[in-house]
């Protein structure tokens, strides 16, 4: 795996946004509060450690994750 990959944090609200997860459910998950993963959704970079404790709360795996993201809407 690729230990310098970086997710923005809309991304990651996009992920959780597919998985219908609210921030509330994932924040017990992760074992933090809800303003953790607010502010972790509203960073320009999330360290790959973090993305990876995030997708596997998500029950994503880094490659699925990927082949989600592609179907991100392009910004701007």
């Amino acid at each position: 795996m690729n230990n310098t990959l970086k997710l923005t944090g809309e991304q990651l609200r996009f992920l959780r946004t597919l998985k219908r997860v609210k921030q509330p459910v994932l924040a017990s998950k992760l074992g933090v509060k809800q303003q953790a993963v607010s502010k972790m959704e509203n960073k320009d970079c999330i360290t790959c450690d973090k993305v990876q404790q995030y997708l596997q709360a998500l029950g994503l795996q880094m490659e699925e994750a990927l082949k989600l993201l592609e179907l991100m809407p392009s910004g701007n």
